[in-house]
């Protein structure tokens, strides 16, 4: 879990990214072709696809690195103010004049 809030952690962004990036094409090169067999020469849907493909890795016991970003914002009773008066305003204008600012700590 990634804190986006903290800046420290950005080395851990860069290299989780490439992480699920190359585990994503090591898969995408060793399974694209039975893929396009179960597609073209069976007739499988997406769907069926998909969950014939995880039960596969799950009986292999494959795992796929996937960086997880946790969520920087948190809920302030102000924001969640103003952003019913942005949904609710007729025009940018009136809205602009109405909101406060939120204070973040």
């Amino acid at each position: 879990m990634v804190n986006l809030g903290d800046l420290s952690v950005l080395p851990t962004l860069i290299a989780g990214s490439a992480l699920e990036a190359v585990d994503s094409e090591i898969y995408v090169a060793k399974y694209q072709a039975e893929v396009r067999r179960m597609a073209n020469d069976q007739k499988m849907s997406a769907g069926e696809i998909l969950l014939k493909l995880h039960k596969d890795f799950v009986a292999a016991g494959i795992q796929h690195t996937t960086l997880v970003v946790d969520n920087m914002y948190e809920q302030r009773t102000q924001g969640d103010w103003n952003a019913n008066i942005w949904f609710n305003a007729e025009n940018l204008n009136d809205a602009k004049n109405k909101i406060q600012e939120v204070n973040c700590q």
